[in-house]
């Protein structure tokens, strides 16, 4: 269970002589996301409260929360899911006026065709008090803002389009002036529903209001800036990337629990089982691999969900002995294990998202690979082979098939500690959130104290 101090703590700053001079407090605003598997979310409180920051992760719907422990009176947790969603979304609606908005809204929204969403979500702005997307946020703000208790914060930090949305709504309804910081994880444009359109457009408004911007990488800022008409020069970039020194000896994890003979090799998946991860093609290739790798898939979520599920019911059927799945919770503080546990590393990701093909400095499975010296294999997008080409951790591949996944084994195998010490170099220089978190802060406090003034 997420520990802290449940009532929240007012951190005071001393100067060396110990005069306090002032407080200084955080809100962090996380949505229908993996805490449990994100190391950006879980190292940022962690870095906040090491600055002098009382921290306040205020989720909703997110999913594994209960993997992470954050052991410090100076972090907070306020889950507002059971708060929110008690109550239906309509309940929310008061007023004739709105309720018969909210009413026309509902119409559109199960009528219309989804892929046209541009034009009314754009256009007619009036609509939208009425959706149900701004319905639901304006019940979460009030939620988060009844458990915040009128706490005077420092700065709000929003992740991802809900998180930054939740951030400035609870900002507007409390009528509160608090910078707000958008810290971007995930570029997702493909899904067209009519909430997820609203959502997009109302983030649009909000990342202009905001402070400061935190993503990846270059590549990454730029298409989030062009899809919210931003100047991306300004963004502070910060790899998606882990703590800690670099995990050096072996893990016997996988072995244990899978009873995987010492003369058998381990390809590791850590990540969502989910089809833009593209699952499917890459089983389809393991028995086409040499005779003694064997596939491991670590998972953070219920393998009962519809997808894995039926891609488990292949496994189970086709590669007895090829392929083994874990889907068994662990602490965050243990998942160095898991990963040490592999011999090579693999991921790939379907280009069905802008965001999918600029995953280099993005993915947390390549950042727990490389701290853990294990070489991996993935897709060759640019982002990928600049990695493999500087730092000589991974293979790229042109396309995922047995025999390009075999040649690559094969090829890491012949100078394997080599790749190794080259992935702990590119942990140390890309993936180590301990050498970029500070200077992010710094410009994070820089940029809201020059706003202030």
């Amino acid at each position: 269970m997420l520990r802290g101090n449940v009532d929240g703590a007012k951190n005071q700053e001393e100067d060396p002589v110990g005069v306090i001079v002032k407080n200084k407090k955080v809100a962090l605003f996380v949505q229908r996301y993996l805490i449990g598997s994100s190391p950006t979310i879980v190292h940022a409180v962690e870095c906040l409260v090491e600055r002098g920051y009382a921290v306040d992760l205020i989720v909703y719907r997110c999913i594994n929360v209960n993997d992470v422990t954050f052991d410090s009176a100076m972090v907070r947790v306020i889950d507002i899911t059971k708060a929110v969603d008690e109550k239906h979304a309509g309940k929310h609606v008061v007023g004739t006026w709105q309720r018969l908005g909210h009413n026309v809204v509902r119409l559109v929204e199960t009528r219309a065709d989804t892929r046209n969403w541009g034009w009314p979500v754009s256009s007619v702005g009036w609509l939208h008090p009425f959706t149900s997307y701004h319905i639901v946020l304006s019940a979460q703000a009030r939620a988060a803002a009844a458990r915040m208790n009128g706490a005077e914060y420092t700065f709000f930090i929003g992740f991802d389009t809900d998180g930054l949305n939740l951030a400035s709504r609870v900002k507007e309804q409390c009528r509160i002036k608090v910078p707000v910081v958008y810290w971007n994880l995930e570029i997702l444009f493909a899904d067209t529903s009519f909430d997820r359109c609203v959502g997009r457009h109302l983030e649009i408004k909000n990342h202009h209001r905001s402070v400061a911007t935190i993503i990846q990488d270059e590549a990454r800022a730029e298409i989030l800036g062009r899809h919210n008409r931003l100047a991306h020069t300004d963004m502070l970039l910060l790899p998606c990337a882990v703590r800690g020194r670099p995990v050096r000896r072996k893990s016997d994890y996988l072995r244990r629990m899978f009873h995987i003979p010492d003369d058998k090799k381990i390809v590791l998946y850590a990540g969502s089982i989910q089809p833009w991860a593209m699952c499917e093609e890459m089983l389809a290739t393991v028995c086409d691999w040499p005779e003694d790798w064997v596939l491991v898939m670590h998972t953070f979520h219920p393998v009962t969900w519809r997808y894995p599920s039926q891609l488990m019911t292949t496994i189970r059927a086709r590669y007895q002995g090829r392929v083994f799945v874990s889907s068994r919770p662990v602490k965050y503080e243990e998942l160095d294990q898991v990963i040490a546990g592999g011999d090579i590393g693999i991921g790939f990701y379907r280009d069905s998202e802008p965001g999918n093909t600029v995953v280099g400095t993005a993915s947390g499975k390549f950042a727990y690979y490389c701290r853990c010296g294990i070489p991996f294999i993935t897709n060759d997008y640019p982002s990928l082979r600049r990695i493999a080409d500087r730092y000589g951790c991974a293979e790229v591949l042109p396309e995922i098939s047995g025999r390009f996944i075999g040649q690559a084994i094969e090829k890491i195998v012949t100078a394997y500690e080599t790749y190794r010490e080259n992935a702990f170099r590119c942990f140390e220089m890309l993936y180590s959130f301990d050498a970029h978190f500070e200077s992010i802060i710094a410009a994070v406090e820089s940029q809201i104290a020059g706003a202030a003034g």
